[in-house]
C-alpha cells in the first residue's frame, strides 16, 4: 500500500512539473512576442521609438508574463533601444505606453482600458480569446490540439489607431 502511495505521488509531481513547464514555455512565448512587436509594429512619425527612445510595455495589473518579459526587455535594452515594463493599473494614463499587455479575462476592465487609450497609437495586446473582436489589437488564445501560442488580429482597429503590422506577424495570425 504505502509503495503504491509512493508511485502515486511521484506520477503526479510529474504530471504537475510538465504542466508547470508548459506554463513557463507558454509564459516564454508570449513575453518574447511582446518583445517581438516591437520590431514588427511601423508606428506613426510622432510616436516612432528611434534609437534612443525609450519603449514603454504596460501590463494592466499583475501577470505571470510580467517577469519574463522585464528579463528579455533588459536584454534588448542592453543591445538598443531602451524598453521599460511597467506594472499599472486602469486608473492610471495609459497612453504613453507604446505596448499595452492586458492579462486579465474581464471584459468589463478590457472596456475600460481600451476607452482609456482610444484613438491612440498603442498596441493593445490582450491574453483572452475573442477579445479582439471587442476591441483589443491583438488576443492570445490557445487551440486545444496543440501546445502554440495563437493569436488574432482586428485589422481594422490597427489600421483605425495608425499603425502597421509586419506581414512576419499579420500571416500567422487568425485576422477579424
Amino acid at each position: 500500500m504505502k509503495k503504491s502511495l509512493v508511485i502515486l505521488s511521484v506520477l503526479l509531481l510529474a504530471v504537475f512539473a510538465g504542466a508547470q513547464a508548459d506554463t513557463d514555455k507558454e509564459i516564454t512565448r508570449k513575453a518574447e512576442f511582446i518583445i517581438g512587436l516591437i520590431d514588427n509594429v511601423q508606428w506613426s512619425d510622432d510616436r516612432k521609438p528611434g534609437d534612443e527612445d525609450e519603449i514603454l510595455i504596460y501590463v494592466v495589473g499583475e501577470s505571470p508574463v510580467t517577469p519574463k518579459l522585464e528579463e528579455l526587455a533588459e536584454k534588448e535594452s542592453a543591445e538598443g533601444s531602451t524598453i521599460t515594463v511597467k506594472v499599472v493599473s486602469e486608473a492610471d494614463d495609459l497612453t504613453a505606453s507604446h505596448i499595452l499587455f492586458l492579462p486579465s479575462d474581464d471584459v468589463s476592465l478590457l472596456a475600460k482600458v481600451l476607452k482609456k487609450v482610444k484613438n491612440s497609437p498603442t498596441v493593445t495586446v490582450a491574453d483572452a480569446k475573442d477579445f479582439a473582436r471587442y476591441g483589443a489589437m491583438i488576443a492570445f488564445f490557445n487551440k486545444e490540439d496543440d501546445s502554440d501560442i495563437h493569436y488574432e488580429i482586428n485589422r481594422l482597429v490597427v489600421e483605425s489607431a495608425g499603425l502597421t503590422i509586419s506581414s512576419k506577424i499579420m500571416d500567422k495570425a487568425e485576422l477579424i
